[in-house]
């Protein structure tokens, strides 16, 4: 239970930057409310963005990087309450493996990582600049995050239908 407690930790921080964010553009465009199209179209190919437009450019930046995996933790979270009430309900107070146990926080540990990659990569543009071994880097952590994503899930899949009954530990 405690993998979910940090997923739930982690769901309703990045729903409260993604909050923060909204909220701040939304103010920043108070200004300019009344303002048609056109008017709009000109003010934008005049005016060069300042630092406040341009911090907010990069959080939200973070946070569509970070939706993806956002988006899973609820259906994860799931997932492992369900691997839990399958031991210790069905099978009358089992408990999960232990290779299922470690997924539970392997899930943790791989969802926490995705959804501060964004601001992780964001940092290191601003240090190195654009480059095309960083693009490649970030594509290749994806890419091997979500493989231990996935393989994580597989495991306790794998554990909810070959558990069988044990006496509690």
């Amino acid at each position: 239970m405690q993998a979910v407690l940090c997923l739930v930790v982690l769901y309703y921080s990045a729903m409260l930057i993604t909050f923060v964010v909204g909220l701040k553009k939304e103010l920043a465009s108070i200004p300019f409310a009344n303002e048609t199209k056109e008017e709009k179209k000109v003010r934008e190919a005049l005016v060069t963005p300042n630092d406040m437009q341009k911090q907010l450019n990069r959080l939200q930046l973070i946070v569509d990087d970070a939706k993806g995996t956002i988006e899973l933790i609820p259906m994860v979270s799931i997932l492992i309450v369900f691997a839990r009430m399958r031991a210790k309900v069905d099978l009358e107070g089992t408990n999960p493996p232990d290779y299922a146990r470690k997924a539970f926080f392997g899930i943790v540990g791989v969802m926490y990582t995705q959804a501060f990659f964004g601001l992780i990569f964001n940092i290191l543009q601003n240090v190195m600049g654009d480059s095309t071994m960083l693009t490649k880097f970030k594509a290749a952590m994806k890419l091997l995050l979500t493989f231990g994503l996935y393989t994580c899930i597989v495991v306790i899949f794998h554990s909810i239908f070959t558990l069988t009954k044990t006496a509690s530990e």
